[in-house]
């Protein structure tokens, strides 16, 4: 997958994971190339 999603600062690979009101969420899209 080209997209990275981190809850906290840690990468998450579970989406199905719970998350509290004071979590702090990133998407990032992940470079390629080639």
């Amino acid at each position: 997958p080209h997209i990275r999603f981190f809850v906290n600062g840690e990468q998450v690979f579970d989406l199905a994971r719970p998350l509290r009101p004071s979590d702090a969420v990133h998407i990032v899209q992940a470079l390629s190339g080639g």
